[in-house]
Parts: structure tokens; sequence; C-alpha cells
């Protein structure tokens, strides 16, 4: 999970709250200014998926997804801070928490959330401190070791963790990694961590 930086709330979104302070979801999610925020929202998280950082393309089919969810916290359904862009697979992530949540969810505006979690070189996210059972209650709600998943990181640490990927190659595989890998920045992360370049 990367950690993602919130931009200042768009104002196209702030004035259609303003206008229409009795909306539901479902009115807001027919607008243009619903599509506006999506694209924003992919924009700021640096074009990745918000739990599993697959890449999303800007006519992806990503949703904006509420961290806690609009059927059991409403008045949080339209809180800037809540919403995030989430691919759109249903065997993981948003699709796959729907309104589950728990207290200390980890969140990716958690500062520290990257440092909650590694991977294991056949593509497993596990907690960083194996005492970690929030971590490992927020990889179950989110089904982040779903085998799609597993797979596409057990690919990446493969091709990368080969000794002739050199240093320069690996960096720049961070700064490209959603042209190059289809997203996973902690994954390479992780590789370049274990080759002693972190």
């Amino acid at each position: 999970m990367k950690h993602i930086v919130k931009c200042p709330e768009p104002s196209s979104f702030q004035s259609w709250n303003k206008k229409n302070p009795r909306a539901d979801w479902d009115d807001f999610s027919k607008t243009e200014t619903y599509q506006e925020l999506r694209e924003c929202l992919i924009n700021e998280q640096a074009m990745f998926c918000c739990y599993c950082e697959i890449a999303l393309r800007q006519n992806s089919d990503a949703h904006i997804e509420h961290f806690k969810p609009k059927s059991k916290y409403p008045a949080e359904r339209f809180a800037y801070n809540n919403l995030f862009a989430c691919c759109e697979y249903k065997d993981s992530c948003g699709r796959k928490k729907g309104s589950d949540y728990f207290d200390n969810l980890i969140s990716p505006l958690d500062k520290n959330c990257q440092l909650r979690f590694t991977y294991t070189g056949n593509g497993m996210i596990i907690p960083s401190d194996e005492k970690d059972t929030l971590a490992k209650k927020t990889i179950n709600l989110l089904a982040l070791n779903c085998k799609r998943l597993r797979n596409q990181r057990q690919s990446i640490i493969k091709v990368l963790d080969d000794g002739g990927i050199t240093i320069d190659y690996l960096k720049e595989s961070l700064d490209n990694c959603a042209e190059w890998y289809n997203g996973f920045f902690t994954v390479i992360r992780y590789v370049v961590g274990k080759r002693g370049t972190a």
C-alpha cells in the first residue's frame, strides 16, 4: 500500500456539494463532476489503485472508493479524505471489501502505511512485523493476496531480482512502474531494498 498525499479538494466538487446538500451518492455518480473527481483522485494517487497499487488509466473503469463505507458512515459519503480511486477487480480491494470496515483499518493516508507491509519472493504481501494484527486484518479484508495479485507481484519480483538487473534500472523502475510493470511501486521498492539500495 503506497502512501497517498491528498491534494486540495477540487473546486468543482466543493461547488457541487454546496449546491446539492441533500443529494445522495447515486445522484452524484451520474454527474460530470463525479467523472472529474474520479480523474483527480487517479492523478493524486500517481495512477495507482489506493490498495493494491495496480496502474489505473485515465479511461479505466476505476471507481471512487469510500474508505469508510457510505452505508455505515453516511456523514462521510462526500468527505474528500474518505474518497480514493480504486481498481474494479472483484477479487480484491474495494469491490471485495464492500461495506466491511473495522476501526484502525490501515489507510493509504497513514504516512507509515508503506512500512507496515512487505513481500515474500513468491509475491505474498505480509505484515512487516509478524505481530501486527491490524496489517493482517487489512490484507485479509482487501484480499491483497488473491491469486491474481500474488502472481503479478511474483513475476515482477522474479524479473527484477535477477542479478543482471542493474541498480540504475531498479531505480528507473520505481519512476516508471506504472508503464513498465502495470504499477506495484512498493513491490519494486521491496526488491530495491533487498538489493541494499533503498
